[in-house]
């Protein structure tokens, strides 16, 4: 079964010779994105250290799946059709249609090693419109309040450490006007909303370019797993920033303890 539900404008688009490959969000428990593959062009053969969960979204295309004696099975897959390529089966994915084919992809485990390289193999496009940072389909619910948490003074501002345990960190960042977190980068998907004031985030893809994200009071952003990012406060009033991390992040909010000053 599927896990995600994203869209193909919520993806960065990587060149490839047989097409492209779209990348969405990526943590440890799920990535996903797209494959597009031009009129008659097909992948290299490759294998995943995950089952490889697909659904064919328009167009057609044919899996080429190889045994250990080299034999092959094909899997032809219509618009609407899914099917899961197991661990380790050296595969191709193929177009011999007249159209482009484009199937979503998703695995369910951490594979951030396997997203990188698609990511170090491919050109990234940086005409295509994306908007990754927007991803995220469910409404974030702020379960806490500033006063529930431990609060640490940094010369930046504070920061609010409601909980933070292996399976999830929650809290908030205050931010002073012209203040700005240095660049940084987290293991974790970092979901974010913006509660009080204006945060800007300058988001840094993979040839440094820069995108930036303006939240104000109610705006959500999920920053993806890896991704280098700035939070900075350009407005005269104080901001203050819900953020949610599904996964481990205690070193990070440790090292946040021993060099703030709890209030």
């Amino acid at each position: 079964m599927l896990k995600a539900d994203i869209k193909i404008d919520q993806c960065q688009r990587y060149k490839y010779p047989h097409g492209a490959v779209y990348i969405g969000p990526s943590d440890e428990t799920v990535s996903c994105g797209f494959l597009e593959l031009s009129p008659d062009r097909a992948t290299n053969k490759i294998t995943r250290p995950l089952p490889e969960h697909v659904k064919q979204i328009s167009g057609t295309s044919e899996i080429e799946m190889f045994d250990e004696n080299n034999r092959i099975t094909i899997k032809s897959l219509q618009a609407g059709d899914t099917f899961m390529i197991p661990t380790n089966v050296l595969h191709v994915h193929r177009n011999r249609g007249r159209e482009t084919s484009i199937n979503y992809w998703e695995y369910q485990g951490n594979a951030a090693a396997l997203v990188e390289q698609m990511r170090s193999k491919g050109m990234l496009d940086q005409e295509f419109k994306a908007t990754p940072q927007k991803a995220q389909t469910a409404e974030l619910i702020v379960s806490i309040k500033p006063e529930d948490c431990q609060i640490y003074q940094l010369p930046l501002g504070k920061i609010y450490i409601a909980k933070s345990d292996p399976q999830q960190s929650i809290g908030f960042l205050q931010l002073q006007p012209g203040m700005a977190l240095n660049k940084h980068n987290r293991p974790v998907t970092e979901k974010l909303k913006q509660i009080k004031g204006v945060t800007q985030i300058e988001l840094f893809t993979d040839n440094n370019q820069i995108k930036i994200a303006k939240l104000n009071p109610g705006d959500e952003l999920t920053i993806p797993v890896g991704q280098f990012h700035v939070h900075s406060n350009k407005g005269s009033e104080e901001s203050l920033t819900y953020w949610q991390f599904d996964g481990d992040i205690t070193s990070i909010t440790n090292q946040i303890r021993s060099e703030g000053i709890k209030v």
